[in-house]
């Protein structure tokens, strides 16, 4: 659940006090009476949760909410605010290919601190010769639609027919 009403609307639903959860921050607690995990992600870019509950309580919160007044929205809406904000996704704007820092999330790179994880070397290489990659954003010049365009062969689909 996310946007500027989220956390007011959520709080009325779990006896926990949500504004004392940090940005990235989660608890374990209760959503109308029943085990619950909340994270604070702002997924959006706008402040918010995630709840995770069992399916019996997804259902029910399901219909509070919306009883609240609280609109549903799909997938695209949430691309579009969390590209706006320049939050990647996991499995689409970087995948186990990508290194932290070739997805611009280099401020979670302590090598100084740590000295034994997984992928150190490539790391200490990419920041001593410079990335050949990175995710970056672009800003529309006005109100437009972003389009991309990749290059693809031509032949044998319908494009090229």
């Amino acid at each position: 659940m996310q946007g500027p009403e989220a956390v007011a609307i959520l709080q009325t639903v779990t006896t926990e006090d949500l504004s004392a959860v940090a940005r990235f921050g989660h608890l374990e607690g209760t959503v109308l009476g029943q085990t619950a995990f909340l994270a604070r992600t702002g997924y959006t870019g706008e402040d918010g949760f995630e709840v995770m509950v069992s399916p019996e309580t997804g259902r029910d919160l399901w219909q509070t909410l919306r009883d609240k007044g609280v609109a549903p929205c799909g997938l695209g809406a949430r691309d579009t605010l969390r590209l706006e904000a320049a939050m990647a996704l996991y499995g689409q704007d970087i995948t186990d290919e990508t290194t932290p820092l070739e997805a611009a999330l280099g401020w979670l790179v302590h090598l100084d601190r740590v000295t034994d994880c997984l992928g150190r070397d490539r790391l200490l290489a990419q920041k001593a010769a410079g990335l050949e990659r990175q995710l970056v954003g672009l800003q529309m010049a006005g109100r437009a639609i972003a389009v991309m365009i990749t290059p693809c062969s031509m032949t044998g689909n319908r494009w090229g027919e």
